[in-house]
């Protein structure tokens, strides 16, 4: 084929060139698209079990610091610290947005052995371009899903009495 003569039809039909570039862009997409999957679904397991160990530093601390005297405490009280071990390990993630301590049984009962209980909900932001709308959309079209984790443990002081819901009077 002369390169000064326009290609016919006949040699455009069997001419090859150009066939495995285009069966790479046509097995490439779905193949990208699995394994940001992949890594979404990773990156949102981590950010599960980070939101457990919140929950879990949480209720540590408020079995501990629901039995303790209550001068030890600023203004704050006793459920902004519990508050507090939580969110400094929600910190730790990027795509952690927001986040929540709840007591589900109102502050945990306070006496030697009775649980205190804690729930964190965080919201966490599916960020990878393609996997986001795949795995975390919901019908609204927004990248967030809910992460939610309940941990109880029991009270350790005894002797102490309860006071109002943040255990001083």
């Amino acid at each position: 084929m002369n390169p000064a003569t326009p290609p016919t039809s006949r040699s455009l039909k069997s001419d090859r060139r150009g066939a495995v570039y285009v069966e790479f862009l046509i097995a490439f997409l779905p193949i990208f698209i699995f394994f940001e999957c992949l890594a979404q679904l990773a990156d949102m397991y981590g950010a599960k079990l980070i939101v457990e160990h919140a929950a879990y530093r949480a209720a540590r601390a408020a079995s501990v610091v629901f039995g303790d005297d209550c001068e030890r405490y600023d203004t704050r009280g006793k459920l902004y610290d519990i508050r507090v071990a939580a969110s400094r390990v929600l910190e730790a993630d990027a795509s952690i947005v927001t986040s929540e301590v709840e007591f589900p049984d109102g502050t945990g009962g306070f006496a030697h052995g009775a649980l205190a209980s804690v729930k964190v909900t965080a919201t966490y932001e599916c960020a990878y371009p393609f996997a986001n709308r795949i795995l975390c959309q919901d019908f609204l079209g927004t990248p967030f899903r809910e992460l939610t984790a309940t941990v109880s443990m029991p009270v350790h002081n005894p002797g102490f009495s309860a006071g109002n819901a943040d255990g001083c009077e």
